[in-house]
């Protein structure tokens, strides 16, 4: 039972438990009922009950940003990527390409991008964390990458998130990464997918200092750890874990894994404090284990850098995003136009 207010989403085994559900809820409160949800707090649901699938995605949001943001229409090319793979690099100022553009309309911008990063678009998270990330400065670069970063979700308004279709094999499978060192806070990136679809994912800056990509990559894998712990006592109470089975944590740095593993704090990484360390208890518990991935394997790897159109596809292919036609099915996967 998912509750947001006033909006109440249930889902159950059976018919008669629903029932069951809603006569305790109607002692209680005034109900009206919705038996088929295609909408429910900004997305929009397909459904084919057949195959066992459904569909996420946001397109009528899309259109609000797109009419409230690019009155004119979308640009004829959408960028293939929503965010440069040079973004400020190299500031540059320019008032007069400032001019009636406000930090107040900036951050009204950057926050309608982020619920959709949120919910279904975890192809443009990076690009939402960098642009959120630079919110206190004001330039021409900022706002172009902005702009190209709504231009993108308008110009992939069809795509949607494929759930479902493998009741047999629920198995949870995460993947850590971190990249992006312009600074030394890095930034930290990963996908959890259940069968082969996103459920969860996060891209955000690293708090702490970081002298090596070794300690970006392990800190990054401990945050998506204690995502991972979260999400096993959820499966677990819906009866969809295999306790005996560790979640596998896909990274691509061998010095993580090894550290994970109980090695000890070696060379670059002996300073790291232990609030770190309890990775090697729940790899020592059989509860997750650490392992390696070649880069361009990487799906989390759009989650902490701006790549070029091929590896950002690849990436947008392997965790679930499909494009859907015109009639709202799903069809082939492509992340960007020409």
């Amino acid at each position: 039972l998912l509750v947001y207010v006033d909006d109440l989403l249930a889902a159950g085994r059976s018919k008669a438990h629903l029932a069951e559900l809603k006569t305790l809820l109607e002692k209680a409160f005034k109900l009206r009922e919705i038996s088929h949800v295609l909408k429910y707090l900004g997305l929009e649901l397909i459904w084919d009950r057949s195959a066992q699938k459904i569909w996420l995605h946001q397109r009528g949001y899309i259109d609000k940003l797109q009419r409230r943001f690019l009155p004119e229409g979308p640009p004829r090319r959408s960028p293939k990527t929503p965010i440069s793979v040079d973004a400020f690099k190299e500031m540059t100022f320019d008032d007069a390409e400032l001019q009636g553009r406000t930090e107040e309309e900036y951050r009204q911008r950057v926050g309608s991008l982020q619920f959709a990063a949120c919910t279904t678009r975890l192809d443009i998270a990076f690009a939402c964390s960098k642009l959120a990330s630079e919110q206190t400065v004001r330039s021409d670069q900022h706002w172009k990458e902005l702009d190209r970063c709504i231009a993108s979700l308008v110009g992939t308004r069809d795509v949607a998130l494929e759930l479902g279709g493998e009741a047999t094999n629920l198995r949870l499978v995460g993947f850590a990464d971190a990249g992006d060192r312009q600074s030394r806070s890095s930034t930290s990136g990963y996908i959890f997918t259940l069968s082969r679809a996103a459920i969860l994912w996060a891209s955000k800056r690293i708090k702490c200092v970081t002298f090596s990509s070794a300690e970006s990559e392990y800190i990054s894998a401990v945050e998506a750890g204690k995502e991972a712990r979260k999400l096993r006592f959820l499966l677990a109470e819906y009866g969809l874990l295999n306790e005996d089975e560790p979640t596998t944590l896909y990274v691509d740095n061998q010095s993580a894994i090894s550290v994970s593993e109980g090695m000890g704090l070696k060379g670059s990484l002996t300073h790291m404090e232990r609030r770190y360390m309890w990775v090697q208890q729940m790899v020592a518990r059989r509860k997750m284990k650490l392992q390696h991935i070649l880069t361009n394997e990487q799906s989390a790897d759009y989650l902490t850098k701006a790549l070029h159109f091929p590896a950002f596809d690849q990436c947008f292919g392997r965790v679930g995003q499909v494009r859907l036609s015109a009639k709202g099915s799903a069809e082939g996967v492509s992340s960007g136009e020409e």
